[in-house]
């Protein structure tokens, strides 16, 4: 569950934050010629999560690339 969304876009890069499972995740998705370039940071209490957190992450970002 992903909660309290704030993104920002400054050219082709979208800055983002919010929470997934109680944790705060922050990080930036930047759209290049040939890439996307996806920098996430997350709690080391986070880390039994990553792969849940990361699969939604990417699910938005083709979403809003499409």
């Amino acid at each position: 569950m992903i909660t309290d969304l704030e993104e920002s876009w400054s050219g082709h890069t979208d800055t983002f934050r919010f929470r997934a499972m109680g944790f705060s995740v922050n990080g930036t998705i930047e759209a290049e010629a040939a890439a996307v370039v996806i920098d996430m940071h997350i709690p080391l209490a986070a880390l039994p999560f990553k792969s849940k957190v990361e699969s939604k992450l990417r699910q938005h970002a083709a979403e809003l690339l499409a």
